[in-house]
């Protein structure tokens, strides 16, 4: 080996294409507790169900993230 192999061995924890997912998925909101435009205050709470099915030929695993900014 040479020195960039070595390198690399040594320092690359998740080489170029980890974690990339070789099936799709198709994702739905399945049911949610909130509509667009609502004003939330600090007491509400906010629920939503997301269906994902894998579309694809092989098996797979996929995260469902939800992002909120709440108003000034």
């Amino acid at each position: 080996m040479n020195d960039n192999e070595n390198w690399y061995r040594d320092n690359v924890v998740f080489p170029f294409g980890f974690g990339l997912s070789y099936t799709n998925f198709k994702w739905e909101i399945s049911e949610a507790n909130i509509d667009n435009g609502v004003i939330l205050d600090e007491q509400d709470e906010i629920k939503i169900e997301v269906k994902v099915t894998n579309m694809g030929n092989v098996s797979g695993r996929e995260v469902v993230q939800l992002y909120y900014s709440p108003q000034y």
